[in-house]
């Protein structure tokens, strides 16, 4: 399955609102928020990364997102675009812990840009800049 023919599988699961042309190409427009369309709970995203070889690697780190979400939120009128999730409040401790693990995770990222590589000096500048 090539990345057009993924793009048509990921939009059938829309149904006929999401359909496009045959001849049309399917571009990233197509699938912006397509994610949000198995909210709240996650039914049915499993099928996403059926196609994929190591598919149940990306399951697996999805569903978190989804198991975060309140379905309340989404019982009125309005429902979140986005996802935002819980409404609990976390101590300054956790919040502190999680973005020291982020930082960490951008300062690896960062570090393994190759010298010779044209983003090596926006990635030293990142690297100074979380430091």
């Amino acid at each position: 399955m090539d990345q057009q023919e993924y793009g048509r599988y990921l939009l059938a699961m829309g149904g006929e609102e999401f359909e496009i042309e045959e001849d049309e190409q399917v571009e990233a427009d197509h699938l912006y928020g397509f994610f949000q369309w198995f909210m709240p709970s996650g039914a049915g995203v499993e099928r996403v990364f059926e196609p994929i070889s190591g598919g149940q690697r990306f399951l697996d780190r999805i569903r978190p997102i989804y198991e975060m979400l309140n379905p309340e939120d989404f019982t009125g009128e309005y429902v979140p675009g986005y996802f935002n999730g819980g409404h609990e409040g976390a101590s300054e401790e956790v919040l502190r812990g999680l973005g020291q693990e982020l930082i960490k995770g951008l300062e690896s990222l960062f570090s393994i840009v190759p010298e010779d590589d044209e983003a090596a000096d926006i990635a030293k500048e990142a690297l100074h800049d979380l430091a």
